[in-house]
């Protein structure tokens, strides 16, 4: 991934609350656009709300539940206000309705029989009801529909869960316990404030560990979802610098990974962002990271300039769509990340420190300084050598030479590199 300087003038190696939340802004924005004059509105009753695969007003007239939860939690991870609670609420209803709702909006028998088995199917998508859960716990409580909806999905979940603990792709006690969809319905549980089995977590850790039958990019979410349930310790902490290790080849590029799963006897994907839950565990168990690591740093910085860009913050193997999904996970982590900004005592502070340095060190003060001083250190040194009565070897005056021709390279490089 290349370095990523920050569309704002005052800011290039790090961030801080402002730069966030800037950014998040910029997310919600995008999704009540798509909400209130999306494409994907056309047909929807008065006061319902929803949303598709895609974050574009006139992409296509397709609407979701991956979408919609996205918009949800973006919607409940961004600040308050009156119009806030009326999109959430909407969304709220929309689901609730969601059967009904699209069922009159088709016109032939085929088409609703489609229609039926595919709604169907998405309650028995755990990926699906997680997300939905854990968008639902970050929306406020007062929300009018949010406790409908909880117990709707409460109660699916609760049906699937396996008496040995852990829950499968396919909600479906006929098929086997999935490490990706267990870590995801556990951390949505802990999020929703229901009491997690000693079971289900030990699976979570487990899979956490298991290197041969586990890939680093599931097993990076399960330690996010053990630091968020049990906060940091050794072996966390052993894991993490790990995971970090193994994956760090992988953030020289922006990139997601794709999950493969079974699902009515079909195969079935989700895509798993790791780059951002890596980021979310560094906020979490090693702050620091965000300042001093590079690959860590630029992941963040990338997110956030991308989405303030025309092209958006898109997976190139994912093609040149914003994807909602992917929008939500990003607010989700950069709410993460202000949180941390917010509760460390350090972080910020040294975050505002990294990016007055670097702007010091990028001036146009700078620069000229250095080559000033370059031709002041030059010109004396050629004067001393050309004008002293006592005439002295050219070696007298070498290190006064080789000073002033490092600092004029240093002041060309510092000018190419702002330039840049």
């Amino acid at each position: 991934m290349p370095a990523v300087r920050l569309p704002a003038e005052t800011y290039y190696v790090s961030v801080d609350k402002s730069v966030v939340q800037g950014a998040m802004a910029k997310i919600e924005e995008r999704f009540r656009d798509l909400l209130e004059n999306g494409a994907q509105a056309n047909g929807l009753p008065e006061g319902c709300y929803a949303a598709g695969q895609y974050l574009i007003p006139d992409s296509i007239d397709q609407r979701g539940l991956y979408g919609t939860s996205a918009a949800l939690l973006a919607l409940a991870r961004s600040a308050p206000s009156p119009s806030r609670i009326r999109l959430i609420e909407g969304i709220n209803r929309y689901i609730v309705g969601r059967r009904k709702i699209e069922i009159a909006l088709v016109r032939s028998e085929e088409a609703t029989s489609a229609l039926t088995t595919r709604l169907a199917v998405e309650w028995r998508t755990a990926f699906k009801c997680a997300e939905l859960l854990y968008a639902l716990s970050a929306a406020p409580a007062a929300a009018v529909g949010r406790e409908e909806l909880l117990n709707k999905v409460l109660g699916t979940i609760r049906e699937a869960r396996f008496a040995t603990g852990g829950w499968a792709a396919d909600l479906d006690l006929r098929q086997k316990v999935d490490p990706l969809a267990t870590a995801s319905i556990v951390r949505a549980l802990n999020a929703a404030g229901i009491p997690v089995d000693a079971t289900d977590l030990e699976l979570v850790r487990r899979h956490a560990y298991d290197e041969r039958n586990v890939t680093g990019y599931v097993r990076v979410f399960c330690l996010l979802v053990l630091l968020e349930i049990d906060g940091r310790d050794e072996e966390l902490d052993r894991l993490w610098k790990k995971l970090l290790d193994e994956l760090t080849p992988g953030l020289r590029e922006r990139t997601e990974a794709n999950y493969e799963f079974t699902l009515s006897n079909h195969y079935h994907y989700v895509r798993v962002p790791w780059q951002l839950y890596l980021l979310s565990c560094a906020a979490l168990i090693s702050p620091l990271k965000i300042i001093f690591n590079r690959h860590i740093r630029t992941v963040l910085l990338d997110g956030i300039a991308a989405v303030n860009s025309t092209e958006g913050f898109v997976y190139a193997s994912s093609g040149h769509m914003r994807s909602t999904r992917t929008y939500g996970i990003l607010m989700d982590t950069l709410w993460r990340v202000d949180q941390t900004l917010g509760t460390s005592r350090y972080l910020a502070p040294l975050s505002a420190l990294a990016n007055w340095s670097i702007r010091v060190l990028y001036s146009r003060i700078t620069t000229w300084f250095a080559l000033s001083a370059a031709v002041v250190v030059g010109g004396l040194s050629l004067w001393s050598w050309l004008f002293d009565e006592q005439t002295r070897p050219l070696s007298a005056v070498g290190p006064n030479l080789f000073t002033s021709g490092l600092l004029a390279v240093v002041g060309l490089l510092l000018r190419r590199l702002r330039r840049r």
